[in-house]
């Protein structure tokens, strides 16, 4: 028996049409440079429901996309200034005990964009592939334009539970706790997905 991909019984309802996230992930995991991909509706006040790829790139992306981004030149060390020992024109007083303090716990670091994927990564990079690819499928009839996801959010990791299965709600509670981050970068596509259908008008965009 063949394993049929899971599809939600709610779609995403941009501007009232009804797109499945099964069908986007499909099309978005057929791009090399993407070794994970869920797709989500969010809150859009104009659109009602926004189609939003949160995309996991390819451990090979950064050394085969032409746009990585160089490794940033270790600036040289500027040698020190010997300065004159200072001349105190107090009289020193004896030293005081000092007050013992407490051990204190450092905070945990938050990793930045060159430690939460690989060095010289490009998340801008990984969003223009993406537009481009899914623009090719929209224009060869395969993906309706309205299908088209408006944001992408990059991520080091997708959430899943004890079965492996992505857990969209708790990809959601991240993505409205940490908004755009070095975590999650976000990007709005210069994407118009509706504007190929004549009934619709420029300000309903």
């Amino acid at each position: 028996m063949r394993c049929q991909p899971h599809i939600s019984v709610h779609p995403i309802l941009p501007q009232g049409e009804s797109v499945h996230a099964a069908s986007v992930e499909r099309i978005l995991s057929a791009l090399g440079s993407v070794k994970e991909v869920a797709v989500l509706g969010m809150e859009d006040p104009l659109l009602g429901e926004r189609v939003t790829a949160v995309v996991v790139p390819s451990a090979s992306f950064a050394t085969t996309a032409p746009h990585a981004l160089p490794a940033t030149p270790a600036a040289p060390a500027t040698p020190a200034t010997p300065t004159a020992p200072a001349i105190s024109a107090t009289p020193t007083t004896p030293a005081t005990l000092a007050t013992p303090t407490l051990p204190t716990t450092p905070a945990p670091a938050i990793p930045s964009s060159t430690e939460a994927f690989a060095p010289g990564f490009s998340p801008l990079a990984l969003c223009a592939e993406i537009e481009a690819h899914v623009g090719r499928v929209v224009d060869a009839g395969s993906m309706a334009p309205f299908m088209r996801p408006r944001r992408v959010i990059v991520c080091a990791s997708l959430p899943r539970n004890a079965s492996g299965k992505v857990v969209k709600r708790e990809l959601r509670l991240q993505i409205l706790a940490k908004g755009s981050s070095r975590e999650m970068p976000t990007f709005d596509l210069g994407l118009t997905p509706l504007a190929r259908r004549p009934h619709v008008t420029a300000s309903k965009l």
